[in-house]
């Protein structure tokens, strides 16, 4: 689901209906059930009154939701997300509430240390350039990610998910 919906807004996007040219931004708000999925959405931010870019970041919440795309994180009541595009980077960050300080933390130390072996295993892959990007910290509460890179490098490895070999 989620390589359809980056497909439709290539799509999109070649076509001259959404317009990345300028600096972007948004943040998704949504309470998580158990099985991954998103509730309650609420899309903020500048680029919110885009009616295009609205409309993609509602369909961008369905993917995830039929993708089950967080369903890795376990304990977690509600996530905040927040993108960003402009012409020089691509940064994504989200808090996500765990029930306790502690769970937050301990999310945070193991997310870090499989990101860290994962480095290690794909090293010299896109996958790697994604990894070497990420970090993972706690804020009480809060299990924070966070991905900032090169908006061509980015871009460049979002076509190739959905570019046939």
């Amino acid at each position: 689901p989620l390589r359809a919906w980056l497909a439709q807004a290539k799509r999109q996007k070649d076509a001259g209906k959404l317009d990345l040219s300028q600096p972007r931004a948004l943040t998704i708000e949504a309470d998580r059930a158990a099985d991954g999925t998103l509730s309650n959405a609420v899309i903020t931010g500048p680029s919110a009154r885009d009616p295009q870019l609205r409309k993609l970041a509602e369909e961008f919440v369905a993917a995830l939701n039929q993708s089950r795309g967080l369903g890795f994180l376990q304990d977690v009541s509600h996530v905040r997300m927040n993108f960003a595009l402009d012409g020089e980077r691509f940064k994504t960050d989200s808090a996500s509430d765990a029930p306790t300080a502690r769970r937050a933390e301990e999310m945070a130390r193991g997310y870090r240390a499989m990101v860290n072996v994962a480095r290690l295993v794909r090293r010299g892959t896109d996958e790697a350039a994604v990894l070497n990007n990420m970090k993972f910290s706690s804020n009480g509460k809060q299990f924070l990610m966070s991905l900032d890179m090169p908006r061509e490098q980015m871009g460049n490895l979002l076509l190739k998910q959905i570019t046939p070999n």
